[in-house]
Formats: C-alpha cells, sequence, structure tokens
C-alpha cells in the first residue's frame, strides 16, 4: 500500500465513507460536508502531526490538496 493509499484508507475510515477517489472533495462527496472537515482535519492534525492555519481549514477540501499539503510538509511521499 503507498501512503497516498493509505492517506485515502484513512479518509474513508474518518468520515465513514464508502469510496475515497483522488478526486474526492467536501461538498462533491455524500458525507463530506463542512463538520466532516472540521473533523477530518483535526484527525489529520493528530494522525500526521501537522497544524493547518485557520485559512486553509476551507481550502484544503479535497484528497489532491490535502495530498499536496502534506507533500510538501515532507508528511507524505511521492
Amino acid at each position: 500500500m503507498t501512503s497516498q493509499d493509505a492517506l485515502r484508507s484513512f479518509i474513508q475510515q474518518t468520515l465513514n465513507l464508502q469510496e475515497v477517489t483522488d478526486q474526492s472533495a467536501m461538498g462533491k462527496t455524500h458525507g463530506w460536508d463542512s463538520y466532516g472537515q472540521l473533523t477530518l482535519i483535526t484527525a489529520i492534525e493528530s494522525h500526521y502531526d501537522v497544524s493547518f492555519e485557520f485559512d486553509q481549514i476551507g481550502e484544503i477540501n479535497s484528497v489532491e490538496r490535502i495530498t499536496d499539503f502534506l507533500k510538501q510538509a515532507g508528511k507524505l511521499s511521492d
């Protein structure tokens, strides 16, 4: 399992979603709403030992953007 597969699995479990793809995003994925976003951000901060700035919480709202953020933070490999 790649680190990106592990991230998708983490998001799926955290939000209790049936399926998560690279295109999954808040508001476009059934079950990923604003409350789920806050839950997910908190879980990511704890699990990956990162911190989000307040303005990033709304911007990092898709698997693709979360992946990019974690790669830039050095917490996820290619």
